[in-house]
């Protein structure tokens, strides 16, 4: 089984714009993945954000920074 990492910050590098989100960030690299014709995809996600809190948008809709 080979591997293939996405390159999360080359992704935002390249492609970020104010309409992008982190949700839109995590799908470009599964979508890579998809077109390099991979058996196996495992996302493994951090963050250094700060949790979110009650009453604030969903994690998914923040703007990448």
């Amino acid at each position: 089984m080979s591997k293939m990492y996405a390159e999360i910050k080359r992704i935002v590098d390249e492609d970020i714009s104010p309409r992008m989100t982190q949700i839109d960030v995590i799908n470009e690299a599964i979508t890579n993945a998809i077109h390099a014709d991979a058996t196996e995809i495992v996302c493994e996600l951090g963050s250094t954000d700060n949790p979110v809190d009650d009453g604030e948008s969903i994690v998914t809709a923040k703007k990448v920074k």
